[in-house]
């Protein structure tokens, strides 16, 4: 990126005061690693690029908040780091060019990316997730809360239409033919999240345990 001063850092959850507000924007800038970064007379907004381990989610809110607090203009984005199975861990890596010998690989912390100078960031919200099961209509609801939801028959063969199924037995369609059917039945959100985890792989099981997202699309 020209004409963009580029500064990586790694920072613990120790590193990360948990007083923000109550030391000086230059201790928290120290304590995370960036220390006179941004306190040029540079007047372009910061923006800083996070990429934490799934362990550093109790601090992390701490860092939001102090990197608003040190730099107030400026965009912060990133992702959790993730892995392919619940058994391994996640692993961080980092490098840069103004130290040729920093080329780390990492288990733990956050690691990120502070931007300054000519450039302009637009963020946007999105959250990596595999589908599970079918299309479902809302039958009950009151205010924002969903009482019940139903399988959508249409929608749902509309959609495994388009994409590739993978070939299944003749047990395997009789067993998901019962399930279709149960799943027209009206009942709660959770009632049919518990009743769609169990004809799941043990690998996706053990991912819907830790979170299971809705997407609610607006009919009409």
């Amino acid at each position: 990126l020209p004409d963009v001063n580029i500064k990586t850092f790694h920072v613990l959850g120790e590193d990360v005061p948990d007083d923000v507000g109550r030391v000086s924007k230059e201790s928290f800038q120290s304590a995370i690693g960036l220390e006179n970064f941004g306190n040029d007379n540079d007047d372009s907004e910061p923006a800083f690029m996070l990429i934490p381990n799934p362990a550093f989610q109790n601090e992390l809110d701490d860092l939001l908040d102090g990197i608003q607090y040190a730099y107030p203009s400026s965009t912060t984005f990133g992702g959790i780091a993730s892995t392919v199975s619940s058994l391994s861990r996640a692993r961080l890596f980092r490098y840069d060019a103004s130290d040729p010998q920093c080329i780390q690989t990492l288990a733990d912390g956050c690691v990120g990316v502070a931007m300054q100078g000519d450039l302009e960031i637009k963020t946007m919200i999105a959250q990596g997730a595999k589908p599970v099961g079918g299309v479902y209509r809302v039958v009950s609801g009151e205010s924002s809360t969903i009482k019940a939801i139903a399988l959508d028959e249409i929608a749902t063969l509309n959609e495994k239409e388009e994409g590739e199924g993978e070939e299944m037995d003749e047990a395997e369609q009789a067993k998901a033919a019962a399930a279709q059917q149960k799943a027209m039945i009206p009942k709660p959100p959770l009632a049919e999240a518990n009743f769609l985890m169990k004809t799941l792989s043990d690998d996706d099981q053990a991912f819907m345990k830790k979170a299971l997202l809705i997407g609610v699309e607006r009919g009409g």
